[in-house]
């Protein structure tokens, strides 16, 4: 099965490649493995935003700390998506907290974006006792 998904992340086809990542996420374990993060990786650069945003996202939730600079600049070009905010909350590091922080603003506090950015915020806290 991993080498299916190896030619489904390598795909020409955007559009394949992002649906293979997002399914690796939603498996998590089975399909992990050092193949499958090296074509991941590829990924965070694609040219199509909804690549690069399961590629980190995926990365992320496998617990790959390497992800981190790659997650912040989702966040600062406005790509967050609830599993991206889901891997920052997994790898939990203070890196992420003046980006979600600024991501929150023109936001009231009872809206729902708000307030998941500020409980990933809050659970980063938390792990790194700040």
């Amino acid at each position: 099965m991993r080498e299916v998904f190896l030619c489904f992340l390598a795909d020409p086809d955007a559009y394949v490649r992002e649906w293979a990542a997002f399914y690796i996420h939603c498996d998590r374990c089975s399909l992990d493995s050092p193949e499958i993060r090296a074509a991941l990786r590829r990924l965070v650069d694609d040219l199509k935003d909804a690549v690069r945003a399961e590629a980190c996202a995926t990365l992320g939730l496998l617990g790959d700390r390497a992800i981190v600079p790659y997650l912040i600049r989702q966040f600062e070009n406005g790509t967050v998506w609830s599993w991206n905010l889901e891997a920052a909350t997994k790898l939990g590091d203070p890196a992420f907290i003046p980006v979600l922080r600024h991501l929150r603003n023109g936001y009231r506090k009872t809206h729902w974006f708000y307030k998941s950015v500020t409980e990933t915020i809050k659970v980063i806290r938390v792990k790194n006792m700040l």
